[in-house]
């Protein structure tokens, strides 16, 4: 006769593999901070971000004024990026290049005129809860 121990096990080791799954796919709030020395503004520096790691497709990105800071806004130069969603602080800007794009998969917070330099594109996908099902912003015509 099995003990309710030895039944359980199976059951926990899936639970915890579940949990461990979940984790790794989860949504995570990232912020940049800038002023890396030699790429101060490099978007693809993970000194640059919170977490010390470039943000990714499961990144909720936040872009706050660094103005009083290390005075160095985001720059894309080239690629394209995608991320789960984009918070814009006030006074806070994000450059993207001509050879680059970004991609945002869930939502836009703080998206409002001069926000957004450069010659890249934005792309917004399903935003259907903000009435938007696909939005590119082509700036380079």
């Amino acid at each position: 006769m099995k003990s309710s121990f030895q039944t359980a096990t199976p059951w926990i080791l899936v639970l915890l593999v579940i949990l461990i799954a979940s984790n790794s796919y989860a949504q995570r709030a990232i912020t940049w901070k800038g002023g890396t020395p030699g790429m101060k503004n490099d978007w693809f520096c993970p000194q640059n971000w919170s977490t010390s790691s470039v943000p990714d497709e499961f990144s909720d990105v936040i872009i706050p004024d660094v103005s009083t800071s290390t005075f160095a806004s985001p720059v894309i130069k080239s690629g394209d990026v995608e991320i789960n969603s984009l918070q814009i602080l006030s006074n806070a800007v994000l450059t993207i290049d001509k050879a680059a794009s970004v991609i945002v998969t869930s939502r836009v917070i703080g998206l409002t005129p001069g926000k957004i330099k450069g010659e890249g594109r934005l792309i917004l996908e399903d935003h259907s809860d903000q009435g938007i099902t696909r939005l590119v912003a082509d700036r380079s015509n």
